[in-house]
């Protein structure tokens, strides 16, 4: 009879079974076609925002923006008012788009990869509501001089831009002041890496004329305390 207390080990017939049944084990943790990869390291994202005059610095100071009022085609709306507008109306001549650029070249490491960029509008005020598309600016224009019929140096209509969408959202939603608009991540990675490819942004309602709707928002110029609800941009990347 064994002795019940014997190192199991020392037992030559649990030897034998040990060494028969281990190489199976072994092959069986880690010969298998059906076993998944190993987990591949997790990616660092970063997080970079763009706001001016506060963020990533205060003198930030690059980003431009102005809204373009058909009523009043060469009337240029850069006044220090704090205020965006956009409108799409069923009366003829009363549509508003507004031109945003933020400049960002040589802001982040060189070859990265941009998983995410959000542009960030708070809204003050909207009455009825609608689709906004935003559309890639083809043209180079003045914030201090553009108006509706002229880009600052040279005639135009209403801006000139890209006629594809990059991203649309809902212009009014009572409950959230927010809005949050994902754009394409190669144009702005473009951004980064070259200032000559940024003319910035347009938007403008989806239906501007068979649909009664204005929203109003903060601008970049917004003060008395609330810089805070300036435009911003923040891009999540990883080094690539």
């Amino acid at each position: 009879m064994r002795d019940p207390l014997r190192d199991p080990l020392r037992d030559p017939l649990n030897k034998l079974l040990i060494l028969i049944a281990l190489p199976l084990f072994l092959c069986l943790a880690s010969c298998s076609e059906d076993d998944p990869a190993p987990l591949a390291p997790a990616e660092t994202v970063f997080k970079a925002v763009f706001q001016k005059g506060m963020r990533p610095y205060p003198e930030y100071t690059a980003v431009t923006d102005v809204h373009l009022v058909e009523s009043r085609p060469d009337l240029n709306y850069n006044d220090n008012s704090g205020e965006l507008a956009i409108s799409s109306s069923q009366q003829p001549g009363a549509r508003i788009r507004l031109l945003m650029m933020f400049p960002i070249q040589g802001l982040l490491p060189a070859n990265i990869k941009i998983k995410e960029a959000v542009l960030t509008l708070i809204v003050r005020q909207c009455e009825g509501s609608g689709i906004l598309n935003v559309h890639r600016m083809e043209s180079p224009w003045f914030e201090r001089s553009a108006t509706w019929n002229d880009k600052g140096f040279e005639a135009w209509d209403g801006g000139e831009f890209d006629p594809a969408v990059m991203a649309s959202i809902a212009s009014c939603d009572p409950d959230n002041r927010v809005l949050s608009i994902v754009l394409d991540p190669n144009l702005v990675r473009d951004w980064t890496r070259n200032d000559v490819l940024n003319r910035g942004l347009l938007l403008k309602f989806a239906d501007e004329e068979t649909n009664d709707a204005f929203t109003l928002f903060y601008d970049s110029d917004m003060v008395f305390s609330l810089e805070r609800f300036r435009p911003y941009l923040t891009i999540y990347y990883t080094m690539d």
